[in-house]
């Protein structure tokens, strides 16, 4: 039990500091952040918290239904879909 706390509180640090490396790269950058194998969208959703409001957030992944599911909750985001041929 006290591993899995241990390991929970390592796990929320590392991703506040990968969120906060993330949102300064892009603010220093031309404000684009791409997320790639996007899956349900949990990093997606915490970008779209973190980042600035003129940042374009881009994620993609393999099926477009968790896609569009997240797409629902932020009215501002947009799904494009493309499948490929192969």
């Amino acid at each position: 039990m006290v591993y899995q706390r241990a390991q929970k509180a390592a796990t929320q640090k590392t991703k506040h500091k990968l969120f906060d490396i993330v949102s300064r790269s892009s603010a220093a950058s031309d404000n684009m952040v791409l997320d790639v194998a996007t899956g349900m969208g949990t990093f997606l959703a915490q970008l779209l918290e973190k980042c600035s409001a003129d940042a374009s957030i881009i994620g993609t992944d393999i099926d477009e239904k968790p896609l569009r599911g997240r797409a629902r909750e932020y009215r501002h985001v947009i799904v494009h879909a493309h499948k490929s041929e192969h």
